[in-house]
């Protein structure tokens, strides 16, 4: 199934309606945000594991610009402009330490992945372009078009899967 944030679903969803109480998630994504780990906080919150890789260089470039990555793109004005960015930091540092394995690659990673292990055995992956951002997850409008893929077919999840092992 392809997923592309507008008339062929979103990431946000397929993320939503995958993830239940006790699942294993691994994610890789160049860049994520408070605001993506805000609106998959209620699901994120029962998860027992997360296996996180990340670009070092795009979550930490060595010239920042006006916005860091974990503030969202400029479409998260709205977002920002709310000013409980700090709040959310906390609740996303102490959620990671509770349950997340991180990792950086100092390259940059130009696939981003999302494995949801359930306790039933069911499988799904979405591996594509769409980052772990407001505009990635199809929250918010982007001018970018998004091409992911969504597998729950043992043969694909376990050939994605390898990159794990």
């Amino acid at each position: 199934m392809v997923i592309d944030n507008r008339e062929n679903g979103r990431v946000i969803d397929a993320l939503t309606e995958a993830i239940s109480k006790g699942a294993d998630l691994k994610f890789i994504t160049r860049q994520l945000s408070l605001f993506a780990y805000l609106a998959l906080q209620g699901k994120l919150k029962d998860v027992s594991s997360l296996k996180l890789l990340l670009s070092q260089s795009e979550m930490f470039p060595e010239e920042m610009g006006e916005i860091s990555p974990l503030l969202g793109g400029v479409q998260d004005r709205e977002n920002r402009n709310k000013l409980l960015a700090q709040a959310i930091a906390k609740q996303f540092d102490e959620w990671l330490k509770n349950v997340a394995d991180i990792k950086y690659s100092h390259d940059s990673l130009n696939a981003n992945h999302y494995e949801v292990v359930n306790d039933d055995g069911d499988h799904t992956v979405i591996n594509g372009s769409s980052t772990l951002t407001s505009s990635g997850l199809g929250i918010i409008a982007s001018k970018d078009h998004e091409m992911n893929h969504l597998f729950t077919d043992d043969e694909n999840v376990q050939r994605l899967e390898a990159w794990f092992n």
